[in-house]
């Protein structure tokens, strides 16, 4: 029972009315049933967390993941990862990149760009049968667009440099 020497503003309302202000401890209880969680500032979550929602909508602004920790994706079972973008997906990696799989299939439908300023190998190795690197164009050889393959090294005119193009 509520006696009439506590006024109405000082009370927590189910209704939203009167909210919470500071700091709340639940004295170790959980929170359940929460419908919408609104925070306008960081959410900071310490240990495991789960989020059990399929779809993180980012309309008020991006979602980043970061700190000095490894990130992990992980699927169990049969699962995909899959990333889509609608304009780009970029990789800024300082280290090293590693693609431990067993099948890379790259699908482009425009130019493709593979730029190192150190040496670029393509190599297959530890093959137990004869294996092929192949460079192949196959477009259509009645249209102008067919111009085989281009191998290129160019010196850019400096008189003590010499390019070649082994063919072993």
């Amino acid at each position: 029972r509520i006696g009439d020497t506590i006024e109405g503003g000082e009370l927590i309302r189910a209704d939203g009315t009167v909210q919470f202000t500071g700091n709340q401890s639940h004295g170790g209880h959980n929170i359940i049933n929460v419908n919408d969680l609104d925070v306008d500032g960081a959410l900071d979550v310490d240990g495991a967390t789960t989020l059990d929602q399929t779809t993180i909508v980012t309309a008020d602004g991006a979602f980043s993941v970061s700190g000095s920790n490894n990130i992990g994706l992980t699927t169990t079972g049969s699962a995909d990862i899959n990333l889509t973008s609608a304009d780009k997906l970029e990789f800024s990696i300082t280290g090293d990149c590693n693609w431990d799989t067993t099948t890379v299939d790259w699908d482009n439908s425009s130019t493709f760009d593979l730029t190192s300023v150190g040496n670029i190998t393509i190599e297959t190795s530890g093959a137990t049968e004869t294996k092929t690197i192949l460079l192949f164009n196959d477009n259509n050889p009645t249209s102008e667009s067919f111009h085989g393959i281009h191998l290129k090294v160019d010196a850019q005119d400096a008189s003590n440099c010499q390019n070649n193009i082994f063919i072993e």
